[in-house]
């Protein structure tokens, strides 16, 4: 290995740090600490200030370009088999970087927010269909009950409780010595993996005994916030899924219509944007005067003759 330094006027800077990024023959040494030894002052803040918005770029970017790739749209079967997509390379012209952070800007503003709305929008659908299907799952359990599971609570006269239990002949034993239970039953699967949906009704005195008994034998249902028979909840809940669905539809269009108009554009912008900023990393680490940069590091012997013809 050689130890190699290069003065460059500032004109030049841009083209050795090209050749130096692409060819990859120079091992850059930080140098950073030895600035104050070269010239009292240097200016680092504005490459700082570059390279944190190159940072901010690509983190923005890398978001959108993760939700459009699950949107666009893919070949499927056989037809994938014989013939896959290719990359597509995308040409583009290379821009000042005031260019660039101006290009970024414009094409972010124009998109950013509409992706990360319908992203949000998908991802508040799924959770609501999670809790629907919960309560659908509950319900299916009670559903040959004739009730209002707005009842399930305490009144000032009653308490009553629903859930599964495992042991229906401990629960009952239990429950016929309370003063003149209500109890209802269903068995669902069989053999080993047999399990009863109940309901128990009593009056309010017997709540703190009830409370015991369902801790310890039963899985408690809830259902805050509905009103009516299990069945008309099922009813209006399937209709809120075909709601939902719908309603998803119509956004991974839009998404897929995204993906395919902008993913190459974000792909090759962020590329741009992670070759910029590693030039600027580069840059920060030389020591600077007021028109010449100071650049340090180390090059292969076999490669020393090479590297002088580029520079």
């Amino acid at each position: 290995m050689k130890k190699v330094t290069i003065v460059a006027h500032q004109n030049h800077i841009e083209d050795i740090i090209k050749n130096i990024h692409e060819n990859g023959l120079v091992e850059i040494i930080d140098i950073s600490n030895e600035k104050k030894d070269i010239e009292n002052e240097f200016k680092n803040e504005i490459l700082n200030s570059e390279v944190n918005k190159c940072v901010n770029y690509e983190q923005r970017l890398s978001k959108l370009i993760k939700i459009l790739t699950k949107f666009r749209k893919k070949k499927q079967g056989i037809k994938a088999f014989l013939n896959p997509d290719i990359p597509q390379t995308k040409l583009v012209e290379e821009k000042t970087q005031n260019k660039m952070f101006l290009y970024s800007d414009t094409l972010l503003n124009e998109i950013e927010k509409n992706i990360l709305d319908y992203n949000n929008q998908l991802l508040e659908f799924d959770e609501e269909i999670k809790k629907i299907n919960q309560d659908i799952n509950k319900l299916n359990y009670i559903k040959y009950f004739e009730f209002d599971v707005s009842d399930i609570s305490e009144s000032k006269y009653l308490f009553i409780k629903t859930g599964l239990t495992n042991d229906i002949e401990t629960l009952r034993k239990q429950i016929e010595v309370l003063d003149e239970p209500i109890f209802y039953s269903k068995q669902f699967g069989s053999r080993k993996k047999i399990q009863w949906s109940v309901i128990i009704a009593t009056f309010i005195k017997e709540k703190e005994k009830v409370e015991k008994i369902c801790r310890e034998n039963i899985t408690e249902f809830n259902f805050d916030g509905f009103l009516g028979k299990p069945n008309d909840i099922l009813k209006s809940l399937d209709e809120r899924l075909k709601e939902i669905n719908k309603e998803k539809i119509q956004i991974i269009k839009l998404l897929n219509n995204l993906s395919n108009y902008y993913l190459n554009d974000l792909l090759a912008l962020k590329e741009e944007i992670q070759i910029e900023r590693i030039r600027m990393d580069i840059l920060n680490n030389f020591a600077q005067t007021h028109s010449t940069y100071l650049i340090k590091g180390w090059v292969q012997e076999k490669n020393e003759d090479i590297f002088l013809a580029t520079t």
